[in-house]
């Protein structure tokens, strides 16, 4: 079920923690719904071979079947970015909230890779420097929650966008972006198992060596990028991150 640097135990636990508090909801819509909830699933396998998807587009993630879900797709469990560590991930980085008095990070444009119901993307809402902020992932299910959750188009003074693609077929970050891209300055997190990361590493280490992007950061959570030496951005709920630039691939 799991091939990734993480103990099989640790990934476990969690993942059963998570679905049995979706199952004890019996799916009702209103909870799901409940925006102070996360997704369960991520519907992100662990093969790293080209041809097979990062996440698995056939399935539901808003009422599936979990021993069905798992076994058919041969999924690792995912665990969703708690807000209070989203939150956190912008502070590490130097992106103050609306209101502060200390000069923060250069405009920027921020691209979620994985996006699931947008967790990330709501976060950066608060954070001025952020101009526009994008959710990429497969599950056109996820992405629907995610428009309900966050919203679309100008959004407290932020650009939303939502896209569904397949990321194994994605080999330029740039294809993701704006075009122009309107700041220098661009923020990717994801937070996806080891195999996941390596499988998604040539299209990072494309963008954090792109002339025309002077300012790019890859942030990870809870797993590292093999081969690069991040720096710790810092940790909270049992979660940690890892920041990368230009020189983590030298």
């Amino acid at each position: 079920l799991f091939k990734s640097g993480k103990s099989y135990s640790r990934c476990s636990s969690a993942f059963q923690k998570y679905r049995t508090m979706f199952c004890n909801m019996n799916n009702s819509p209103s909870s799901l719904h409940d925006p102070s909830m996360n997704p369960p699933i991520r519907s992100l396998t662990t093969s790293s071979t080209p041809s097979s998807p990062l996440r698995s587009p056939q399935l539901s993630t808003t009422s599936p079947d979990w021993d069905t879900y798992i076994s058919q797709a041969s999924l690792s469990p995912f665990v969703p970015t708690p807000q209070r560590v989203a939150i956190s991930i912008f502070d590490s980085l130097g992106y103050v909230t609306h209101g502060s008095d200390v000069e923060g990070a250069p405009p920027t444009v921020h691209l979620d890779l994985g996006c699931g119901w947008g967790v990330l993307n709501s976060a950066s809402l608060t954070r001025p420097s952020v101009t526009h902020t994008i959710g990429v992932d497969v599950d056109e299910g996820v992405l629907e929650e995610a428009r309900k959750r966050v919203g679309e188009g100008m959004v407290e003074g932020t650009v939303v966008e939502w896209r569904r693609e397949d990321l194994n077929a994605t080999n330029d970050v740039k294809s993701l972006l704006p075009s122009p891209l309107p700041h220098s300055s661009l923020l990717i997190t994801t937070y996806m198992v080891t195999a996941g990361l390596q499988a998604l590493k040539p299209m990072l280490e494309k963008a954090l060596t792109d002339e025309g992007i002077k300012d790019c950061k890859v942030v990870t959570i809870d797993y590292e990028i093999d081969g690069w030496k991040g720096r710790k951005g810092g940790e909270g709920m049992g979660l940690e991150w890892w920041i990368y630039e230009r020189e983590s691939i030298r």
